[in-house]
């Protein structure tokens, strides 16, 4: 697991770029990185601008199915009654959970896990055999 202390700009464009990397490393297509990525610095963004900081746990993620994926959670402690908008991110990412406790702490947790590509992954995972040594 990785940490990041997000305070600024500059840091969340800094755990953008490793979470877009993490994405790549685990075969994600270039849409679903980006996806990702943008979820990541859009939240960081926002949690610094109602607090001085925020902190952000990336971690590769796994399913008993064998799918596999990238979890980020995002926290931060702020005093106020205002919740994080985070019906935008329902339709980029997984498993979106946002939540508050009561001491007006916010965390935010979602995934993204790999879809395998349906025809390439069918495909390859039959057993190929020459002619004549079918079984």
């Amino acid at each position: 697991m990785e940490t990041f202390l997000i305070t600024k700009p500059s840091d969340a464009i800094r755990a953008r770029q490793r979470v877009r990397e993490m994405a790549r490393t685990l075969g994600f297509g270039l849409v679903d990185q980006t996806k990702i990525a943008f979820t990541v610095s859009e939240f960081a963004l926002k949690l610094i601008s109602r607090a001085d900081q925020c902190r952000m746990n990336l971690d590769y993620a796994g399913k008993e199915e064998g799918k596999t994926g990238i979890e980020v959670r995002l926290y931060e402690q702020y005093r106020s009654r205002e919740n994080v908008d985070a019906d935008w991110a329902a339709q980029l990412v997984d498993d979106l959970d946002v939540n508050r406790n009561c001491s007006d702490e916010t965390f935010i947790t979602f995934r993204k896990w790999r879809t395998p590509a349906l025809a390439h992954e069918s495909i390859m995972s039959s057993p190929v055999f020459a002619a004549g040594e079918e079984q």
